[in-house]
């Protein structure tokens, strides 16, 4: 699997589009909430576990951060554990000593089901992020449905505080559909879909 042609740019809605080639086809996050950064990692993280799925090297054209590329064998012993996966290594054209992520900000991708309010409400360190995904529960083409829910879901979780932290939610559409996880039975891709994003 090789990931290409990292780019972004302002959409006419004002929010930000990244995208990357994945083996010639587009992947593609768009958020109008967050600041998005077409970073190798971020595309990187988002194939890994497909990458572990199919057993292939994961080559990365453009440098990533050492630490990011640190903790990935700790993620695919995880992964193997969890599911069995064949596992995978990434090759990228060079490693750059200066972090490019953020540390330290819990995120929680939330659908509105029964799962995301559970983990929300339960969690032992509260989430400083909410990620509602659009293309995961709701496809892609299904817009009136996701405008139906956002309001509801902007209104009611940005601006509750838990202690201390402060809950705001990038929306973000995404393509994973070319990239899916081969010919994997739908719950399952559904699990790993979900640490993807």
């Amino acid at each position: 699997m090789r990931i290409t042609n990292l780019r972004s740019w302002r959409t006419t809605s004002g929010g930000i589009h990244v995208e990357a080639d994945v083996d010639g086809e587009p992947l593609w996050f768009i958020s109008d909430d967050a600041a998005l950064t077409a970073s190798p990692e971020a595309f990187a993280s988002a194939m890994l576990i497909p990458a572990a799925t199919r057993g292939e090297p994961l080559e990365v054209e453009a440098p990533v951060d050492r630490s990011w590329l640190e903790q990935v064998p700790a993620i695919l012993r995880q992964a193997k554990e969890w599911w069995q996966l064949p596992g995978t290594r990434v090759i990228a054209t060079d490693v750059i000593d200066t972090p490019r992520a953020r540390p330290g900000t819990i995120a929680q991708c939330f659908t509105g089901g029964v799962d995301s309010f559970h983990a929300f409400i339960h969690a032992k360190t509260p989430p400083a992020v909410l990620v509602y995904a659009h293309g995961y529960d709701f496809q892609l083409k299904h817009r009136a449905r996701r405008d139906a829910f956002l309001p509801g879901f902007r209104e009611r979780y940005s601006v509750r505080r838990e202690g201390g932290a402060n809950y705001h939610q990038p929306a973000a559409a995404q393509r994973l559909a070319r990239h899916q996880l081969g010919e994997e039975p739908w719950r399952r891709t559904r699990r790993i879909g979900a640490r993807i994003v």
